[in-house]
């Protein structure tokens, strides 16, 4: 539906999305880069979104792609065009190249028939910071994952799962765990 990145190396800075609605796509709300794009996202209001059968409907990843976003030159190449070396030249110093995600809300959200609701990895050297979840609620197979995040609210946030397992939340400071409901599997992709 809407994707973040991964270029950020310019900065991606006071975006509102509103009223959108996503059928059957692989990803909702997707926050991306890689470790040699620096840059940031910051100031984000996304609201007003219903998602159906989306298997992943909020991803943040930092390390985006690694075979993609760190390319090599095959050795022994000849007259190589000088933005093949751009892109390869390795960013030093290398926290130079990461990426800054903070300051973001998520709001009045409603997914049905997910596979998991949070896909969620930081970076130890960035943790993804101060994001606020007002008024969502989700039914997925599994809650899912939150890594490497700081400072995440989540006022009046309903997971409705399958598999009985819990958000798993590790190497994150002051993150919220929002309510889990186990479910029975046919009620998974029907808005009430």
């Amino acid at each position: 539906m809407i994707s973040f990145g991964s270029e950020t190396s310019g900065g991606i800075r006071k975006v509102v999305a509103y009223h959108n609605h996503a059928i059957a796509t692989g990803e909702g709300i997707r926050f991306k880069s890689a470790r040699t794009r620096g840059g940031f996202v910051e100031d984000v209001l996304i609201r007003d979104l219903r998602m159906e059968n989306v298997s992943m409907p909020f991803t943040f990843t930092l390390n985006w792609d690694p075979s993609y976003s760190y390319p090599a030159l095959p050795s022994g190449m000849q007259d190589i065009p000088l933005y093949w070396r751009v892109l390869t030249t390795t960013v030093m110093p290398p926290e130079r190249g990461l990426c800054e995600f903070r300051n973001i809300t998520i709001e009045d959200v409603r997914v049905v028939g997910a596979a998991r609701v949070f896909s969620a990895v930081g970076l130890r050297e960035k943790p993804i910071t101060n994001v606020k979840w007002i008024n969502v609620t989700a039914s997925a197979y599994e809650a899912g994952l939150i890594e490497f995040a700081r400072n995440w609210t989540m006022k009046n946030v309903t997971l409705h799962t399958t598999d009985d397992q819990p958000l798993t939340i590790t190497d994150c400071k002051n993150v919220a765990m929002p309510r889990i409901i186990r479910m029975r599997q046919a009620r998974l992709g029907r808005f009430k």
